[in-house]
């Protein structure tokens, strides 16, 4: 569209390309409205269909080992939801060779992909210590301080009984089911939804109790976890998105999220990234934690 002809649009169309943010030089209408104007980066005017992503709202579901923690009713959960504050996930990157040329010159090659498998969760601590206490416990099952040993017997140490689960759900400012009882939320209130297998703490977070006179705060600990594999999205893979949106959904005590796992790793191995049915969904028996504080 010549120069001289954009001057003849009326209030309306010059509105309409604002409020929208670009311009089809064909029709004088806007387009892409759901990212930022091409050249400027401009993303603002009320028919815009997208926004800005908003970190923060975030939840952490994890799950220990029931032989560990089979006497604790699900206190653990609880605590470590209500208390998580902080969030740094796994990172990876692919790995490279590099091929040497005459005068500086160079290429690279793609040889591998390097994973780091840990992510770290920062929480509150409260009176009595609980955070600290319940990772002290989980530990020192896997290796007793005191004896440099497990205190499990010999066929007991194994994965399953030391290993657990866990879920980081990245979400928007929002809560659209807001017509259910207790927490719940929606797959279009989920951002990001990273479910990690194979979860150990790779310590208890001992230090972060340094005290000084000079100085009363209060205190946050902060816990490496490892985990196996590589974790699976949410948003890719169907079964976790559903099996996650239904646990946190259907009932309300807050134990059985390990039956969702497994359930969850099933459905995974038998296909991947498959539906689930509607009877897995229905069996399934975990209950948001969120939902008894």
């Amino acid at each position: 569209m010549a120069v001289n002809e954009r001057q003849g649009w009326s209030l309306l169309t010059r509105i309409d390309a604002y409020s929208s943010g670009g311009v089809n030089n064909s029709t004088g209408f806007a387009d892409g409205r759901d990212r930022p104007r091409d050249w400027n980066r401009f993303m603002g005017g009320r028919r815009r269909t997208n926004h800005p992503f908003i970190g923060g709202y975030w939840y952490f579901f994890l799950e220990p080992p029931a032989y560990v923690f089979q006497n604790d009713n699900g206190e653990a959960t609880n605590w470590w939801f209500s208390t998580a504050e902080g969030f740094t996930p796994h990172s990876t990157n692919l790995t490279k060779v590099d091929v040497p040329g005459m005068g500086g010159q160079g290429s690279s090659y793609v040889a591998g992909r390097e994973i780091n498998r840990t992510f770290s969760v920062t929480f509150r601590e409260y009176q009595n210590a609980p955070i600290m206490n319940f990772f002290t416990m989980w530990t020192a099952a896997i290796n007793d301080p005191h004896f440099g040993l497990s205190v499990m017997r010999g066929n007991e140490y194994i994965p399953a009984n030391y290993k657990g689960s866990a879920y980081a759900v990245l979400c928007k400012p929002t809560h659209g089911n807001h017509d259910s009882v207790g927490a719940s939320l929606t797959e279009d209130d989920i951002e990001v939804l990273w479910y990690y297998d194979g979860v150990f703490p790779e310590g208890a977070p001992v230090d972060a109790f340094a005290s000084d006179i000079s100085g009363n705060d209060v205190l946050q600990l902060s816990v490496n976890f490892s985990f196996d594999g590589y974790p699976l999205n949410g948003k890719d893979e169907v079964a976790v998105m559903n099996h996650f949106l239904s646990s946190v959904q259907s009932s309300y005590t807050s134990r059985a999220i390990q039956t969702l796992y497994e359930e969850i790793t099933t459905d995974i191995t038998e296909g991947h990234g498959g539906e689930t049915s509607s009877d897995s969904l229905q069996n399934s028996n975990f209950s948001s934690p969120a939902a008894s504080i």
